[in-house]
């Protein structure tokens, strides 16, 4: 999902089983906290977004 102009990925959520993310290069400012309950997620690449901060349920996905 690269240099799609996302703003929002709230409902990526409800792939639990995502192993990686690549959201770069996009108009993201926020992540929610759910995104912490992708627990089988390995890597995420958030580079060249608008984001603000991090949640911290990021920090407690066990495979990341």
């Amino acid at each position: 999902m690269r240099n799609m102009n996302i703003t929002d990925v709230d409902s990526l959520v409800y792939t639990k089983n995502l192993k990686g993310l690549n959201l770069s290069n996009n108009q993201i400012k926020r992540l929610s906290e759910d995104i912490g309950q992708l627990s089988q997620l390995k890597y995420i690449i958030l580079s060249k977004n608008i984001l603000e901060s991090l949640p911290e349920s990021l920090g407690l996905i066990p495979t990341l």
